[in-house]
């Protein structure tokens, strides 16, 4: 299931200026691939360029995977201000995922994945314009197959983590 972003089915996917948009997310990012070395990927930028992506296109597509799982598991939590210091506590018994790196939502997101839960953290973003990284903080999103992953979660009462209304 993808929620965060909408794969363009294959029967819909044109070339366009030398690249194939393939994918999109619900605001105004786009990736496309290279027509003419589809594993090249290509990530829209705001003022209208298109940059190089560092992963090609079969590590892009499994870190997008992942990356939806997080967002997607039926136990999750999520915390949009989770100071750095905490992050050890949280993402114990988890890995980190070695991705090339996208973007998209913004440079620096990170997948950790353990037994049964998946994490994808990134840098907090300031409640202001600019919108500027917030020094010290980080965004995580936790996913889990059962909800007794996310008891240490549950037990930090100084951070107010979003759940589902059940589990």
């Amino acid at each position: 299931m993808i929620t965060t972003k909408e794969m363009i089915t294959p029967g819909q996917i044109e070339p366009r200026n030398d690249m194939a948009i393939f994918m999109e997310d619900y605001g105004d990012q786009l990736w496309a691939f290279d027509v003419d070395d589809p594993t090249i990927v290509l990530e829209s930028q705001p003022d209208g360029s298109w940059e190089r992506c560092a992963e090609n296109l079969s590590e892009f597509l499994t870190h997008n995977a992942l990356h939806e799982s997080a967002h997607t598991a039926p136990f999750w939590r999520a915390s949009s201000n989770v100071p750095d210091s905490k992050l050890p506590e949280i993402l114990t018994k988890m890995q980190q995922v070695s991705f090339n790196g996208w973007l998209w939502p913004r440079p620096g997101h990170q997948i950790f994945l353990g037994e049964g839960i998946i994490a994808d953290i990134g840098p907090a973003m300031k409640n202001q314009s600019p919108w500027e990284n917030h020094r010290g903080y980080t965004e995580v999103q936790i996913g889990a197959t059962n909800s007794e992953l996310l008891d240490h979660l549950d037990e930090m009462r100084d951070i107010k983590w979003l759940r589902p209304l059940f589990g």
